[in-house]
């Protein structure tokens, strides 16, 4: 089981569960309900379904509207219940990652019949689960592949904003330095509870290091299938917003916070598997990629 707690079970029972979803800014944005109205949006979808303002995937940073939406229409919250997860850092919520469904006009011939409550919602094409889905069985059917997904998260974690912005610990920090885990250090002491917290919520952090800018650090999660690979990914920044605001600090993973100093990047590693054969290497057409060019798949993918 890639998610290690369930609405329902002994062993983890928050009285609160935030419903999440991605808007088109990448912003985590929520809705919090009671666990037993979670509860029912699972055993009774379409009579506990949640709704929106459709114009909420048209909000800027600043909840500003973009062009094109407008202030009518409403969206749909439908919670993928496999990637419900108990907050390790404040147990008394839980969080599930949802999908954005829109309503369809009602048919006809399904007026007054069983199927219609079960037919009447249909995936809002702009929901980025929804986009991801769809491109990864496209990816299937034409290549015949699966993915595998890691990321890498590039932090910056700071004292202050205002008046200037000062990072973390103002020691020595470069790449991979011993010095920035200094005993007493602010950014180990960060760093060290948001690894804690993650192996908690079974998600496997493989290695941490300092990376190049000042108060910036690097986690590597380690790869899995896409969807749970990106839920982890989501579930660690906002693990890591909250630490960081726990200990006073600010986490930011601006682009470029200093102007001086390296960026900020967000790495995403993706190797690509046969479905149904096995290959020594999914790339090439033999076993060593030096000696041949990329297979159909290979140059499918790059």
């Amino acid at each position: 089981m890639p998610y290690p707690s369930e609405a329902g079970s002994d062993t983890a029972q928050p009285k609160f569960v935030r419903l999440c979803w991605i808007d088109l800014t990448g912003r985590v944005r929520c809705r919090v309900v009671h666990r037993t109205r979670y509860e029912k949006m699972i055993q009774s979808p379409p009579e506990s379904i949640l709704s929106l303002p459709a114009c909420v995937m048209g909000l800027g940073h600043h909840d500003e509207l973009a062009p094109g939406f407008g202030p009518a229409g409403d969206l749909y919250l439908q919670p993928d219940k496999i990637s419900y997860r108990v907050l390790s850092y404040l147990p008394t919520h839980a969080m599930v990652m949802c999908s954005l469904l829109r309503r369809r006009e009602a048919d006809s011939h399904l007026q007054g019949t069983e199927n219609q409550s079960a037919s009447q919602f249909s995936p809002y094409p702009l929901c980025p689960r929804f986009i991801l889905s769809s491109t990864l069985h496209s990816g299937m059917a034409e290549s015949g592949v699966s993915y595998l997904i890691g990321f890498e998260i590039e932090v910056v974690l700071l004292k202050s904003l205002r008046p200037i912005i000062e990072p973390v610990d103002s020691g020595q920090h470069f790449w991979s330095s011993a010095s920035s885990f200094r005993n007493g250090a602010a950014g180990l002491a960060c760093i060290e509870k948001v690894v804690q917290h993650l192996e908690e919520a079974n998600i496997s952090v493989e290695q941490w290091h300092a990376a190049s800018a000042p108060g910036q650090f690097e986690l590597v999660l380690s790869p899995h299938a896409p969807f749970q690979s990106c839920d982890e990914l989501i579930y660690a920044k906002e693990l890591i917003y909250s630490v960081a605001h726990e200990l006073g600090l600010k986490a930011t993973f601006s682009p470029k916070p200093f102007q001086a100093a390296r960026g900020t990047r967000s790495p995403v590693h993706v190797s690509l598997h046969k479905k149904y054969q096995q290959s020594s290497d999914s790339i090439s057409q033999s076993g060593n990629p030096a000696a041949s060019p990329p297979s159909p798949n290979g140059q499918f993918f790059l």
